[in-house]
């Protein structure tokens, strides 16, 4: 046993300065904070030495204290969704949650000329389909919604995500759109490691209000981004 013996989490009490020892670094429990010996990787995350984990231990851990939140984003390979998130996006998208892709263009709200077919997939200016599509161009629809949704989550979320996070904000693209996701509070909110709430997800339609359908959808992706529940 240490000279000191064992104390605040189990760390080793160092009498003669008065401090935990706490891996590479002491800690001073009294202001609450390591920064009494060097930073192990001095400027490289950054000016605050005292910094960990960008600043949310909830989500990061750096159990070395040798990883900035640059490197390892720089460093951090591209995601795909789960097989449990294209599951859920198919159910949603379909109608009475069959499974079966929308063969024919339909408009998603009487009057709002916002046009969909397949697995939800939303024509865009200039393309129609007359008469029904195959399943096959269903399912290439698809692949190619969840592809730019995919590439928008990893081009523009700047910190390293859970599988299940990284599915929820995939559909958030998908449904909503990259130019919502773009102005969004959700992603300031998640790059800046600031608090995230079920708020971020609501999406306000031209009117300002939330539709009810909107709502449940975004219920479905905040339950799926904080607890890792796949209920839909």
């Amino acid at each position: 046993m240490p000279p000191g013996g064992y104390s605040f989490q189990g760390r080793e009490w160092d009498p003669e300065v008065g401090l935990y020892i706490s891996g590479p670094r002491y800690y001073n429990a009294t202001g609450g904070r390591h920064g009494a010996s060097d930073d192990p990787i001095g400027f490289s995350g950054g000016a605050n030495f005292t910094r960990f984990v960008t600043t949310n231990p909830v989500r990061f851990t750096d159990p070395s204290g040798l990883c900035s939140g640059d490197e390892e984003q720089r460093d951090r390979p591209k995601m795909s969704m789960s097989a449990n998130g294209r599951k859920m996006i198919r159910t949603i998208e379909t109608e009475n949650r069959s499974g079966e892709p929308s063969l024919e263009q339909y408009e998603t709200a009487k009057g709002n000329g916002d046009w969909t077919i397949g697995f939800g997939h939303r024509l865009r200016p200039g393309e129609m389909y007359v008469g029904r599509i195959s399943r096959a161009t269903a399912e290439r629809l698809f692949e190619q919604d969840i592809a730019e949704a995919e590439r928008a989550i990893n081009e523009r979320i700047s910190v390293p995500l859970r599988q299940h996070e990284f599915d929820a904000l995939v559909d958030f693209a998908f449904n909503s759109g990259r130019g919502t996701l773009n102005v969004s509070s959700l992603r300031r909110h998640i790059n800046n490691n600031d608090i995230v709430t079920v708020t971020d997800f609501t999406v306000q339609n031209p009117g300002g209000k939330v539709g009810k359908g909107v709502d449940n959808r975004k219920n479905i992706e905040a339950v799926l981004f904080f607890h890792g529940r796949y209920d839909y």
